[in-house]
């Protein structure tokens, strides 16, 4: 088994800073599998990064509405490293 789902992400600055890494500036949302086999896993892997608050995720539950902040880029390609959690482009 493959370490990596090949995802489709949509990309947002991070604007509150979520994650401490500087060299990591955005969040990612819209996440999906490129091949539907593995969108299961790909559920998995979302529902754990969730529960533990992964800070590469955007936090949907922001005080402002979603739709005042505009992706970056929309359907980058990439992967979602299913070991560590991260994605990679």
């Amino acid at each position: 088994m493959s370490k990596r789902i090949a995802v489709l992400v949509d990309v947002y600055r991070d604007y509150f800073r979520r994650n401490p890494n500087p060299n990591a500036p955005y969040v990612y949302s819209n996440i999906r599998a490129i091949d539907p086999e593995d969108t299961d896993l790909l559920k998995d892997c979302l529902s754990h990064m969730e529960k533990t608050k992964q800070s590469a995720l955007l936090d949907t539950d922001m005080i402002l509405p979603i739709n005042q902040i505009a992706p970056v880029e929309i359907n980058k390609k990439g992967f979602l490293n299913i070991k560590t959690y991260n994605f990679e482009f």
